[in-house]
């Protein structure tokens, strides 16, 4: 690629970067507790496997040693995502009652570029969703966290990363700093007496990175290993006295490493098998345990995840993708109650998709999940007491 068509090219990206920006602004997600458990197209499709077999300039967003493999491309990508809300309750004097989150669509953009420098180097520019939590309930009177009327919360994370890979051999490393952006806003949620109400938008960027190294031991055979280090992150001042008042305001995003194989079992089918931790306990504010009298954080555990991807190459027009992962429950029942905000309980993922070469420089991508409902159960506690029965959160995810 000459200077003229790089410097187009790098235009051209900086334009759908700021466009992606503004959309990412109504994202929001939580599939393995509060990240994504995918990234672009291929990626999703396979249930967020593959540390060992990235092919495409989104390796930056698993694993940037991958890169190596991407040629001079563009990647655009955007997923609509549906994640179903509910809590149960005695709230309002109504046992047994079930209020659902509105907000139940959400447009969620990814884009990649990936320059190769030379024949053992490639250089990558992505901007994508790393997770989030979006919930909105209506109450006729006073809400669980003792403000009136309608409550919930509107996390939204964008990772923008600049990325480098080189090979050695048959070991590829890569390195990819991280800087991101965090919009907040709550409605209706207090200091757990009922007064101090938020109601705005705050917005923190916070610096972090993510590296990884993939080792190819034979032809049909490759090992990778990735993580991401905890993005350090600016204070969301508007709610340092209240919801993230023990952490002084800071949302730090967890660390995860992961760690995988992908074999070729035969040229044009390849099986991947990932293991991966997320490190909720690396942010204060998403670990540490509720205090029902107020303040405290959302009581996360750490949790293990482990996925398993399957791509096929049909033809040499289309491709076909599958994919399932599982997860720990990061959510314990003692903190059930505060995380009606945050109801991240979902445990698997069923995905699928595929890819259709439409010319020699056009692919088409598609993907599609699945999360079946899960639950968690435990006390629900006001100033006066526990209530009866307590309080259940469910979520389902499309």
């Amino acid at each position: 690629m000459g200077m003229k068509r790089f410097t187009t090219a790098l235009k051209a990206t900086g334009m759908a970067f700021a466009a992606a920006g503004l959309m990412a602004s109504t994202a929001a997600m939580a599939t393995e507790g509060m990240f994504a458990n995918g990234t672009g197209a291929r990626n999703k499709a396979m249930a967020g496997a593959g540390v060992a077999n990235e092919k495409d300039a989104t390796a930056m967003s698993l694993n940037p040693a991958g890169l190596v493999h991407s040629e001079n491309q563009l990647d655009i990508s955007a997923s609509l995502f549906s994640p179903r809300r509910e809590n149960e309750g005695a709230y309002n004097g109504a046992p047994g009652a079930v209020v659902e989150s509105d907000s139940e669509y959400f447009v969620i953009p990814n884009i990649a570029y990936s320059h190769r420098v030379d024949g053992n180097t490639v250089f990558g520019l992505s901007m994508y969703g790393n997770g989030g939590m979006n919930t909105d309930y209506s109450y006729a009177g006073t809400n669980p966290f003792g403000g009136q009327g309608s409550l919930g919360i509107d996390l939204t994370q964008v990772f923008i990363s600049a990325g480098l890979a080189k090979q050695y051999g048959n070991i590829s490393i890569g390195l990819a700093p991280i800087m991101a952006i965090q919009l907040f806003s709550a409605d209706g949620v207090g200091n757990g007496a009922g007064g101090n109400l938020s109601e705005s938008v705050d917005i923190a960027v916070g610096i972090g990175a993510r590296g990884g190294i993939e080792w190819a031991l034979t032809p049909g055979f490759r090992v990778g290993v990735a993580g991401a280090t905890p993005i350090y992150s600016q204070a969301f001042t508007d709610y340092q006295n209240d919801l993230f008042a023990v952490s002084n305001g800071e949302l730090r995003i967890p660390g995860t490493i992961q760690a995988g194989v992908a074999v070729d079992l035969t040229p044009s089918l390849t099986v991947m098998a990932d293991y991966k931790r997320i490190f909720y306990s690396s942010s204060e504010a998403i670990s540490t345990a509720p205090n029902p009298a107020g303040g405290g954080g959302f009581g996360w555990d750490d949790i293990n995840v482990y996925k398993i991807g399957v791509e096929w190459e049909a033809s040499p027009t289309l491709t076909l993708r599958a994919g399932y992962a599982y997860n720990d429950q990061p959510i314990p029942s003692s903190a059930a109650q505060v995380n009606i905000l945050a109801p991240g309980v979902v445990k698997q993922h069923f995905t699928g998709g595929a890819m259709i070469k439409m010319t020699d420089t056009i692919d088409l991508e598609l993907a599609g999940m699945y999360a079946p409902e899960e639950s968690v159960s435990g006390a629900f506690n006001t100033p006066a007491g526990p209530v009866a029965g307590g309080t259940t959160i469910r979520m389902h995810q499309f």
